[in-house]
């Protein structure tokens, strides 16, 4: 009897657990859409949204070409944005090099 008593005890607490398991994904599958949203906002523009899809095919092919022509524009924008990128960046590293040194020179 005892046997009966410990084997349904233990195959109720593996049924308990795995269907809290279960219930907990539940909640999780609710949050994904939100980030659609998001994405979406980002990736829209109002001037975008009047735009048919054959205009902005338009646009992007005029924009290609423009850069095949005018490759000095291009180098010029590429530029810009690298110099801006380490201006983001800079800042990290040097927070980071003085970290470091806060601590290398804790221990000395």
């Amino acid at each position: 009897m005892q046997r009966i008593i410990s084997f349904l005890g233990k195959n109720l607490l593996v049924i308990g657990l795995v269907s809290l398991i279960s219930l907990s994904g539940a909640f999780f599958v609710a949050v994904q859409p939100s980030y659609a949203t998001v994405a979406q906002e980002r990736m829209s523009d109002s001037s975008k949204k009047d735009q048919t899809p054959e205009q902005a095919y338009e646009q992007v092919v005029k924009e290609a070409k423009d850069a095949v022509n005018n490759p000095q524009a291009l180098d010029e924008a590429y530029d810009q944005d690298q110099k801006a990128h380490k201006q983001e960046q800079g800042g990290l590293l040097e927070g980071a090099k003085k970290a470091l040194e806060k601590v290398t020179n804790a221990d000395s």
